[in-house]
């Protein structure tokens, strides 16, 4: 980077991504598996669960860059948004069944919709521009952090407690409370921006303001929302390791190992976006999507799955962060709330209709259909936004 200086903010808001998503990872790992195993749902039904946690969540995002940019009060929606994910996961130890499950997987999403696009907009107004690319590229590796040490923690939990679920949901919680204790006294935004909107904006459902947005921006937004219609839910992966007969105990360590390695490669995919251009990076990543897809739904050798875990790291530090910078890139200063929003929402809600339909083609044709045309719909939106956007940016 230059010897650029990563801003305090975006160091308080790395440290509560980490503790988050520690106590999410934890968690979220375990979920397909507990519901297969010891609920007996059905994996179609999975499919419906995490289609509508992921479209609430999409929902929601909107809505939380809406506000954000009009309210102009990013720590209030910060505070919200991690507040409800890290302390909805009290349900499971109240309740234990199923519906605690949905509720809490709900409630997740519910509130990362929230805090969202108020963490990005802050983190960009904080950036120099020059170093976005890097500077999400750090928020990711935080992120990503966290998410090893979860999964790593919740199978030491699973294999300590001859896998005991309740175990690991309980001290699960104790990470999304360092979050919150962090966001109330690190997270003290020194800059905030009101857009230039009048108040016929407002009151006219602020057309003009999404026209401001731009083209380019809208394009993009519908190719990327395109992929998401086919991106099944993560919760798959596990089905699929625990198909293969990879245990229980086992299964979180390969989600340890997609995030470390997304750790590992963020900030080098973060710069290589600032040096040949954000839209590039991003296409390489969707073609390591498409390779792992494709391989993960024809072989069945657990170590050959494995290595499959490593290479869906690699997409998700080439997507996931450089797609947030490419977006600051795009659109006015005061409008990034809303556009983060916009764009998260969209993707979001074509999560929906992928898990229900996901789960149905699983258990109808099974995983190997379901996992190569996601690996196809990967390698056309890859060439899409190669050929679209190489001369945009």
């Amino acid at each position: 980077m230059n010897n650029y200086k990563m801003p305090k903010m975006v160091w308080a808001l790395g440290w509560v991504s980490l503790f988050t998503d520690w106590s999410t990872h934890m968690v979220t790992v375990l979920f397909p598996l507990y519901l297969q195993s010891v609920m007996q749902v059905p994996i179609s039904s999975i499919g419906w669960i995490e289609g509508i946690a992921e479209g609430l969540s999409g929902v929601m995002k909107w809505l939380g860059g809406r506000a954000v940019d009009r309210a102009n009060r990013h720590k209030k929606w910060l505070l919200w948004g991690y507040g409800i994910s890290n302390f909805s996961r009290m349900l499971l130890l109240i309740w234990g069944s199923a519906l605690s499950v949905l509720s809490v997987r709900l409630l997740d999403r519910f509130g990362k919709g929230l805090r969202v696009a108020p963490r990005d907009a802050l983190i960009a107004l904080h950036a120099d521009p020059k170093h976005r690319g890097a500077v999400f590229g750090f928020r990711r590796m935080m992120d990503t952090i966290g998410a090893t040490i979860g999964p790593v923690c919740a199978s030491i939990v699973m294999y300590l407690t001859q896998q005991n679920f309740g175990w690991v949901f309980g001290l699960a919680m104790i990470p999304g409370i360092l979050a919150v204790i962090v966001l109330l006294l690190y997270v003290n935004p020194q800059k905030e921006i009101v857009p230039n909107l009048s108040a016929s904006e407002h009151l006219q459902g602020q057309v003009q303001t999404e026209i401001q947005l731009g083209k380019p921006f809208f394009i993009f937004t519908a190719v990327m929302s395109v992929f998401s219609i086919f991106n099944v839910s993560d919760a798959f992966l596990s089905l699929r390791a625990a198909d293969v007969n990879i245990s229980f105990a086992f299964v979180p360590l390969l989600f340890m190992l997609v995030q470390g390695v997304s750790a590992l490669f963020s900030i080098p995919a973060g710069k290589l976006a600032d040096r040949i251009g954000k839209h590039y990076v991003i296409c390489i990543g969707l073609f390591v999507y498409a390779i792992v897809y494709a391989i993960i739904g024809n072989v069945n050798h657990p170590a050959i799955i494995i290595l499959c875990f490593a290479g869906y790291g690699v997409f998700y530090a080439c997507t996931d962060g450089v797609q947030k910078a490419y977006i600051t890139d795009m659109v006015p200063e005061g409008h990034r709330g809303r556009a983060m929003g916009i764009y998260q929402a969209w993707t979001g809600i074509a999560l929906l209709p992928a898990s229900i339909m996901g789960g149905y083609i699983w258990q109808i044709f099974g995983s190997r259909i379901m996992f190569s045309g996601c690996a196809v719909v990967a390698a056309l939106t890859a060439i899409v936004v190669g050929m679209k956007w190489g001369a945009r940016e």
